[in-house]
């Protein structure tokens, strides 16, 4: 190729990435796209924007501006300051408390927030002193003095001027020169009061001699420090919450009917159901085994505002589905009244959207046998689950023991509501151990001598021995715990076609519950991300004995579980195996042993299901089990 060719190759080829970058969206587009979304965002929500200017991140004035719905937005700006909510355990925000007043007075004072004096009020509050220089050839100024600030610490004097009489006060620097405050070219301080003279020479000897000039850029780079912005985890799960769907997708009306089967205390149980067409879904296969996987999200709004926001995840294998529906069932408590319910299906396997928007009528439910769903399938298939939907008017609770540990005779008391309780059975670790029929409704335990961690259990019975309600209490195990308990299903009950799951989640007061997850044996069926931890479960046909399991996760993947065995016989009891040894003899086909194995050359399945071992070793011997028994009686002291 010679040297001409070889130009134009080159340009011709310039020209065709100039063509494709002009097609790229780039910051021009983006800037446009924002001044679009600011012109079209309601004036409140244009003023919000502008007074958090100094708090808000990048990251959330997009995402804010991404919103479409007013409903949305408040809900967007509870969050932000909630987020930001410097002692989330008092009832008062007190930066949002701040922030809102000193808004109003910096407005007040100065007409607006884009300028140096709004942001250095902001972000530092008022100043101790406020001189208004008034001197007939220097621009109008302004002499600040802060005795301490909480970002800079130490006594600051502060000056700024407004240009030409016009448009915003800039903060002076001493790279500026005091030929900037001058009216006129070659001017000097004329015309002023002597304490005016005298504050702003002040004003300048302090950024002078403040370490030069650097010295003053960094002290005043320090004012201007906002405070330090939650980390950008909120958003992905606000956002996670939103029932809008992609621009380019176009979703599939869902089939949804609302039922009301109970109230819980004074809200009642709103029971959504989504017919699912079998054919239409999408199913994912690995090997042998298929499932349905949805999410579902949706939006409670009430008199224009975000009520309650939720999502589901749902996974129905596909052994469990017949016929050609098969329905996603989720619960809100509400109390009675109008609400507008926004709904947002996203099949996972093909990538499908199900919408659907219905307005409900929530009513007081006052009946304590749960209300019959209209469809007949549907009552059949929820009829046990919704039969355990309690109403919340029998409680028990046991009072917290004072001190953390607890050892020898210890008198634990309960606090009941309801007037249907007969007796109340108390239990440690599992075993009954005290029954009383009368109240108050206490007694006193011996825990021994050494504490130990145990298991307080109180349950309330009626005249028939049905149980009521149920409250238990881990001792001995500190205050900050983490913990999940299953409600339902209840030990020894029988279940046929379906049943009701509920788990009380307990977690540490600086902690955050990520999602609970419910599985039907092994298979997980849902996953919750908000309470009430509530989800009716199908229950395949033919099959008796199985289990209920509840695992509670925080975002570091930290969990913990509690299962229920169901139609399980009255002699079973829970065991809790924490390490299981495992011998094996491989011999080759003369009878003889075979060396050099090694983990790796061994897989190991517990009910079809692969097992990770936690230690390989190659025995040479029988092996020895040695016991210790450890007298914890405190006899030998």
């Amino acid at each position: 190729m010679n040297a001409d060719s070889y130009s134009r190759s080159f340009v011709a080829l310039l020209v065709l990435v100039a063509i494709a970058l002009a097609f790229l969206p780039g910051p021009v587009d983006a800037a446009k796209k924002t001044k679009e979304q600011l012109a079209n965002l309601p004036e409140k929500y244009r003023l919000w924007l502008e007074s958090v200017a100094l708090l808000i991140t990048k990251e959330e004035k997009k995402a804010f501006l991404e919103l479409e719905k007013d409903y949305q937005r408040d809900a967007f700006i509870e969050r932000f300051w909630s987020f930001r909510d410097p002692y989330p355990q008092t009832l008062r925000n007190e930066l949002k408390e701040r922030w809102i007043a000193q808004t109003e007075e910096a407005l007040s004072l100065f007409g607006r927030l884009d300028e140096d004096r709004s942001h250095i009020f902001l972000l530092n509050g008022p100043p101790e002193v406020r001189i208004e220089v008034k001197c007939t050839d220097l621009w109008p100024t302004e002499v600040w003095y802060y005795r301490r600030t909480e970002n800079a610490g130490s006594d600051i004097l502060l000056m700024f001027y407004q240009k030409g009489a016009l448009g915003v006060f800039r903060l002076w620097y001493p790279t500026d020169g005091t030929r900037e405050l001058m009216r006129f070219p070659g001017g000097e301080m004329s015309g002023c009061r002597q304490d005016d003279l005298e504050a702003i020479q002040a004003a300048i000897n302090y950024a002078q001699m403040t370490g030069g000039i650097l010295g003053f850029g960094s002290l005043v780079a320090s004012l201007f420090d906002a405070p330090e912005p939650p980390s950008g985890e909120w958003m992905g799960t606000f956002h996670a919450y939103s029932t809008d769907i992609p621009e380019d997708v176009e979703a599939v009306e869902a089939a949804i009917s609302i039922e009301y089967p109970g109230r819980h205390q004074s809200r009642t149980v709103v029971q959504g159901i989504i017919s699912i067409d079998t054919e239409k879904a999408g199913l994912s296969k690995l090997s042998e085994f298929g499932s349905y996987n949805f999410v579902l999200t949706g939006e409670v709004v009430r008199d224009k505002k975000l009520f309650d926001s939720f999502r589901y995840q749902f996974n129905i294998p596909e052994s469990d589905v017949e016929g050609d529906k098969f329905p996603l069932v989720f619960e809100r408590y509400l109390r009675p009244g109008e609400y507008l319910l926004n709904l947002k299906l996203e099949d996972l396997n093909d990538k499908e959207f199900y919408l659907a928007t219905k307005e409900i009528s929530v009513p007081v439910v006052e009946r304590l046998k749960p209300a019959t769903p209209k469809d007949p399938e549907t009552a059949r298939i929820l009829a046990e689950a919704n039969a355990a939907i309690t109403t919340g008017d029998t409680t028990i609770q046991i009072v917290q023991p004072q001190g953390q540990l607890q050892t020898g005779m210890l008198r634990v008391d309960t606090l009941t509501t309801g007037s249907d309780i007969a007796v109340v059975e108390f239990a440690i670790d599992g075993k009954p151990i005290f029954k009383k029929r009368n109240p108050p409704f206490s007694v006193e335990v011996d825990l021994g001598s050494l504490p130990r961690m145990r298991t307080l259990a109180a349950i309330a019975r009626d005249a028939d021995g049905n149980e009521l309600a149920r409250d238990e209490l881990s001792l001995n195990t500190g205050a900050q715990r983490f913990d999940v308990r299953l409600i339902e299903p209840r030990r020894g009950k029988t279940y046929t076609s379906s049943l009701r799951a509920e788990a009380r989640v307990l977690v540490p007061e600086d902690k955050i519950l990520e999602r609970v997850e419910f599985y039907y044996n092994e298979t997980l069926v849902a996953t919750l991300y908000q309470p009430p931890f509530t989800q009716p479960i199908l229950l395949p046909e033919q099959e008796e004995l199985a289990y209920v399991r509840v695992v509670a996760y925080q975002p570091d993947e930290n969990s913990v579980e509690d299962s229920v065995f169901i139609n399980a016989p009255d002699y079973m009891e829970n065991l809790e195996i924490q390490f299981v040894e495992l011998f094996i003899s491989v011999l080759d086909k003369d009878k003889h042993p075979v060396d050099g194995l090694e983990m790796s050359d061994f897989v190991v399945f517990e009910d079809g299901v692969q097992q990770e071992p936690r230690r390989f070793d190659l025995v040479t011997n029988l092996p020895i089990h040695a016991g210790i028994m450890l007298d914890i009686s405190g006899s030998m002291e």
